[in-house]
Order: C-alpha cells, then structure tokens, then sequence
C-alpha cells in the first residue's frame, strides 16, 4: 500500500513538473491531465516494481524505458480523453511530441536523473515493505 501511495505521490509532483516546464497546448493543464497523468505514473511504477527486486544497475535501463513509455502513454491517452475531432491524429502527434521533446531537448538533461531519482526511492520503499516470505516464516 506504501508502494502505491508513493507512486501516486510521485506522479503528481510529474505531472507539477511537465506543468510547469510545459507549454500550455501541450500538457491542457485540466483536470483530466491530472488524471491522465496519475493512471500514466501508476502504471510505470507498476510495470517497473518486479525489477525493482533486481540489483540497482537494472535501474539505469529501466530509466529511459519508463520515460518513453510513460510520454507515449500519456501523449496517446491525453487527447483520447480531451479531443473530439481527429483523435488517432491528435494521439500520434502528441505522442511524437512528448518523445521528441524528452529527446531532442534539454528537457531531457533533467527528465532523466529525475526519473532514475524516482525508481531508486521508489526502489527503496519497496524493498523496506517487502514482508518475509512463507519459507522464511517456518524456519
């Protein structure tokens, strides 16, 4: 339960921090961003959590896959939910956008070590809740 409110926590202070660096018709600063950007955090941080049981170095290329695939998924699911004209355009485009961005710009010198920051405390929570196994229990 920890793990979960961390993630949650830590893809709200994301979607603060691509609200703050992004322009305003990228990210629509609404609600449903917000949304979209705490089911897009969640996910990563799910997908992420059984190699986070893994040495630490597996975090170095865990890093730049949850980055893409976290802008890919919240590039396809943001004008899914906001758009009503052209939405598998608007979705291929802002996914392209988001990826190029993290990329091709300096938003990516920062980007990076903030997400490897993440997993590692994410990485660390996890493993301080981490309750003993049966086998362990008995002996």
């Amino acid at each position: 339960m920890r793990f979960t409110i961390s993630a949650f926590a830590a893809s709200a202070l994301w979607w603060g921090m691509g609200a703050a660096l992004a322009p305003e018709p990228v990210l629509h600063r609404s609600p449903a961003s917000l949304v979209v950007a705490l089911l897009t955090g969640i996910v990563t941080a799910q997908l992420a959590r059984p190699l986070y049981r893994r040495s630490a170095a597996h975090l170095l290329w865990v890093t730049p896959a949850s980055v893409y695939f976290a802008a890919a998924s919240f590039g396809y699911l943001l004008p899914l939910v906001t758009e009503r004209v052209d939405v598998l355009q608007r979705c291929a485009e802002m996914m392209r956008t988001l990826c190029a961005g993290v990329t091709l710009t300096t938003v990516g010198v920062g980007v990076f070590p903030a997400a490897f920051a993440t997993h590692w405390l994410l990485r660390r929570i996890d493993r301080r809740q981490e309750p003993p196994h049966l086998d362990q229990q008995a002996a």
